[in-house]
């Protein structure tokens, strides 16, 4: 059985460095994926909305996505 990593409002804002209205924002119009709980983001979507923002069709790689702020995906909350 696979296990689903969640990831908390919070790290979600660290990995997309913007402000919480702007994320909801986005969530409504259907550009971020939506939380599966409150405050509560399954980490593959949100990598997967991470690296289509950076995909090659945007000018980036689309790979080793890293937030501006240096956290990536795989770092433990502190």
């Amino acid at each position: 059985m696979n296990d689903i990593e969640l990831l908390h409002v919070k790290k979600v804002l660290r990995l997309v460095p913007v402000s919480r209205r702007t994320l909801f924002r986005w969530i409504a119009k259907g550009v971020f994926p939506e939380p599966v709980l409150p405050n509560l983001w399954r980490k593959d979507q949100v990598q997967q909305a991470i690296s289509m923002a950076f995909s090659t069709k945007e000018g980036g790689t689309g790979q080793n996505v890293t937030a501006t702020n240096g956290l990536t995906l795989d770092e433990k909350e502190s």
